[in-house]
């Protein structure tokens, strides 16, 4: 009498949606002002934002350039968070900890919102870096620094900005100006006091569609 050979149990099914996704940290976030390493060069910060989104992600990239006198060490920044002196000293601490006194050799800005391009120019300015970023978003945040009413909608009066440095375009360093009516909206101001006054140039990426 054979014996028959015992049929393989079926493998468990594949997790799908969010089941399938992986987290490795757990629930470990970088402190303000601190940098949480993520992978080999790639460091993950976290700034606070005065939104109902109350955070924003940026990465600092360790980086190189050579220059005349040699190879100069330091960082790509991703994002830059919105231009407010909080976000501003969160940075402070950053450079003098994790980024361990090296300098930020180049910005990349992702998109136009404030969160992510508002203190583009301070970052640009700390270090003379260069900006990179898409062109159409960049000339989106031109309009919606300048514009006498972009992202306040109908109620905004004055939507007023710091005029962009451009060759034809004097800086100013007068702060960000609102006057909204009564009934105006809680958006345009937040927008106003955060996405800050734009580089006078910008590096176009060429990766991706523009």
């Amino acid at each position: 009498m054979t014996s028959q050979a015992p049929q393989p149990s079926a493998l468990p099914a594949a997790p799908t949606g969010e089941k399938a996704l992986s987290f490795p940290l757990n629930d470990t976030l970088p402190a303000l002002g601190q940098a949480l390493q993520v992978a080999p060069g790639i460091f993950w910060i976290r700034m606070a934002l005065p939104f109902a989104l109350d955070h924003i992600n940026l990465w600092l990239l360790e980086d190189s350039e050579e220059t005349e006198q040699g190879t100069r060490r330091g960082w790509t920044a991703v994002d830059c968070g919105v231009t407010n002196p909080g976000t501003q000293e969160a940075w402070r601490q950053v450079f003098e900890g994790p980024m361990r006194g090296l300098p930020i050799l180049r910005v990349v800005v992702t998109h136009m919102h404030p969160d992510h391009m508002g203190l583009a120019h301070w970052l640009c300015e700390q270090f003379n870096a260069p900006l990179f970023m898409n062109a159409t978003e960049y000339q989106a945040a031109l309009l919606a620094s300048t514009g006498a009413s972009n992202f306040g909608g109908e109620h905004a009066e004055v939507f007023c900005r710091p005029r962009l440095e451009q060759p034809h375009r004097p800086a100013t360093n007068s702060g960000p100006r609102v006057l909204l009516r009564q009934h105006g909206t809680q958006g345009a101001r937040v927008i106003s006091q955060t996405h800050g006054r734009q580089p006078n140039s910008n590096r176009r990426q060429n990766l991706g569609m523009h």
